[in-house]
């Protein structure tokens, strides 16, 4: 039983406000960076007045941000 408790502490972390957490996978972490760099490059686009290059319909379509 003690080791069950065990893995329950490693794969679990406590911030500050005394919630529990669990941790995120590698595949978790790079999906949120990738989602914050693209937040970011949409912005500056935005602010900046240019366009965005997608893939859509096989085919590279540049859009408004």
């Amino acid at each position: 039983m003690q080791e069950r408790y065990a893995f329950v502490e490693e794969n679990n972390k406590q911030d500050w406000s005394g919630n529990m957490k669990k941790r995120m996978s590698l595949h978790d972490k790079a999906e949120v960076a990738l989602k914050k760099a693209v937040k970011k490059v949409v912005e500056r686009h935005k602010k900046n007045g240019r366009l965005i290059s997608v893939w859509q319909d096989g085919k590279v379509r540049k859009i408004a941000a």
